[in-house]
């Protein structure tokens, strides 16, 4: 989950990020609160920060009572 720190403008994060998605590492770029719901194995990475222009927050939510986060192969 990404989020803006401004209390008065909650659609704008401040920043611009891309983040490579599946096994084909298909580039999703956003620049307003965005959440990403990955099953497990999914691949959502790597993470790119484009440019920021104030600070956001990033918040992980895991619904295991183990956090596991194995490394995967794209096939590129």
């Amino acid at each position: 989950m990404f989020v803006g720190l401004d209390p008065n403008d909650i659609n704008y994060v401040g920043a611009e990020l891309e983040c490579g998605m599946g096994i084909y590492c298909e580039r999703r770029i956003f620049n307003k609160p965005t959440v990403a719901i990955c099953p497990k194995g999914f691949g959502h990475l790597p993470l790119i920060v484009r440019w920021v222009d104030k600070p956001y927050g990033f918040i992980v939510i895991n619904l295991s009572p183990e956090h596991d986060s194995p490394w995967v192969e794209a096939a590129v």
